[in-house]
């Protein structure tokens, strides 16, 4: 975790899920965030939560190629 203080217009994030890692860009890069994962099984969700608060999210998701 890491704490950002959000701007009246909100937030904008990029976040990156591959099949071991997590990684979530806020801000054009004002704050960076890496998990590594080890999943015992496939995942296909991911869940969003605001902590003491509350949070409106919209979006859009792409499945990026592989390189190999």
């Amino acid at each position: 975790t890491a704490p950002i203080k959000a701007k009246e217009q909100g937030i904008k994030n990029h976040i990156f899920i591959d099949v071991s890692s997590v990684e979530v860009y806020v801000d054009n890069g004002k704050l960076v965030l890496t998990g590594i994962v080890f999943p015992n099984e496939n995942f296909s969700k991911i869940s969003f939560f605001a902590h003491n608060g509350s949070a409106s999210l919209n979006g859009e998701a792409w499945m990026l190629e592989p390189i190999w």
